[in-house]
């Protein structure tokens, strides 16, 4: 038994769940293909967790660079996702549907792009306040001058979540 929910305490449980409220913040690398062309870039995002009926919705905004020769890259997204815990573990899988801007300059040069799609992934809370992440990523890149195209998208990145204290119980005595 632990000491302090023996003595009226409290004792932690579930230090892998998310909880309503709760904001993630990360970073992480990503690799895109284009065509049999790989590109690297990185990637800021956070997040704002939500209870529903069935799962835990977020609202997420990302901000991503990639530099290629002369080519430097902005992007601009953002996506609603919906997963659930899996189990009594820190995992939790998502899917996610979003879109965005991306604009590209080359000199003086600039184009706009518009990427929209969707994406599977997992987070993995390695305790209340931090964890990984893995996510894949398929965009239809929409607005090309030549002509539309497909894109994906493999991310790895760290978190820190916010607002997110476990739950508690109270011990009895």
């Amino acid at each position: 038994m632990d000491d302090a929910a023996g003595m009226g305490g409290t004792a932690t449980v579930e230090s892998g769940a998310l909880v309503s409220g709760a904001i993630e913040l990360g970073v992480g690398g990503e690799l895109a293909t284009v065509e049999g062309i790989q590109t690297g870039s990185v990637r800021v995002h956070t997040g704002l967790f939500k209870n529903l009926w069935v799962g835990m919705a977020s609202v997420e905004v990302g901000l991503g660079y990639a530099h290629v020769s002369d080519l430097d890259q902005f992007d601009v997204e953002s996506a609603f996702t919906w997963g659930m815990r899996w189990g009594n573990t820190g995992s939790h899988p998502f899917v996610s549907i979003g879109g965005g801007w991306r604009h590209q300059e080359i000199g003086s040069f600039g184009q706009s792009r518009y990427p929209v799609g969707l994406g599977v992934g997992v987070r993995s809370l390695l305790g209340p306040l931090a964890g990984f992440r893995v996510e894949y990523r398929f965009r239809r890149i929409l607005n090309d001058p030549v002509a539309d195209f497909s894109e994906h998208r493999f991310t790895i990145g760290l978190s820190v979540f916010l607002r997110n204290s476990p739950k508690t119980k109270s011990g009895a005595k």
